[in-house]
């Protein structure tokens, strides 16, 4: 158990250093070295480097998983109001509850996704 913990931490110290590279071998992975400092800037994307499905998807992706946390809390609270049992909560409430979670996050996002097309059909 402790050399599982200990091959654990040293994976996560190792990976948790920037990788640095010398400036001129054709780029770097996260940071360059130029003169022995280590440059750490930022480039923004190009408004090119991403394609127009790739953004939809991104947006859509952001949009699912940012709204799964309430509309688990939404799904659940009603689950709970409106179930006839006192019963703990059993392994199938809670796939029907994440599933259904799940669902309406999907529709908050293809939602979305369709008010998006009708914008830009308009405009």
């Amino acid at each position: 158990m402790k050399c599982k913990m200990l091959v654990t931490m040293m994976i996560l110290a190792v990976l948790s250093f920037p990788v640095v590279t010398e400036r001129g071998n054709g780029g770097s992975l996260f940071a360059e070295v130029s003169g022995g400092q280590v440059n750490l800037s930022y480039s923004p994307y190009q408004a090119e480097e991403f394609s127009p499905w790739m953004h939809d998807l991104r947006r859509a992706e952001s949009l699912f998983f940012g709204s799964l946390p309430l509309t688990y809390g939404i799904v659940s609270l009603s689950f709970s109001l409106f179930s006839e049992s006192d019963s703990l909560m059993t392994t199938q409430d809670y796939i029907n509850r994440v599933g259904a979670a799940a669902l309406l996050s999907a529709a908050i996002a293809v939602t979305d996704y369709i008010i998006g097309i009708i914008e830009n059909e308009s405009k």
